[in-house]
This record gives structure tokens, sequence and C-alpha cells, in this order.
């Protein structure tokens, strides 16, 4: 954020992305969600990638039912975090959530 301040953005205009998944182990990408709070603390909107994460399916070592098991696991978790999705794939299977 200081970096992105001090090249003359102001801190409204942004976004924090922890970058779950991308180009991270599951193990890593855990590690960025458990550390979520932290970013949240900065008191900026959090985006996160909550499509189809295979991370569930490493992290319970056995296959999914379905491609959208991850994500509906991310969005429950997402929500109950206290987080918002701006956007998804497959709107209307998660739209209860």
């Amino acid at each position: 954020m200081h970096v992105a301040c001090d090249a003359g953005i102001s801190r409204e205009a942004l976004i924090l992305d922890p970058g779950p998944d991308f180009g991270k182990t599951p193990a890593q990408t855990v590690s960025v969600l458990r550390g979520l709070s932290h970013v949240r603390a900065l008191r900026r909107p959090v985006l996160l990638a909550v499509s189809r994460k295979d991370l569930f399916r490493a992290i319970l070592q056995r296959r999914l039912l379905g491609q959208q098991a991850g994500t509906t696991a991310a969005l429950a978790w997402l929500a109950t975090e206290g987080g918002t999705p701006l956007a998804y794939t497959t709107c209307a299977q998660h739209a209860t959530l």
C-alpha cells in the first residue's frame, strides 16, 4: 500500500488482493486465508478469487463431488469472514449463499 500511495494513488482507490491460489501451493493458500484478518485490518476492500478452488480437494485429500464444490466452500467461508463477493461464476448455483 505504501508503494502505491507514494506513487500518487489514493488510499481510497486501492483494493487489496492477497492472491490465494495464484502461483501458490494449497498450504501457502491456506496460510494466506488464515492471515486474511491482517489484510482486512488495513481497512480497504479485499478481492478474493473464489472460483473452483482446487485447494479444498488438496486439503481434504479426496476428490470433491462436482467442479463447483470448491467455489461453494470458498463462498461460504468468505461469507463467514465478513467478505462480500463482488463477482463469481455460476451465479445460479450459489444464489442462496
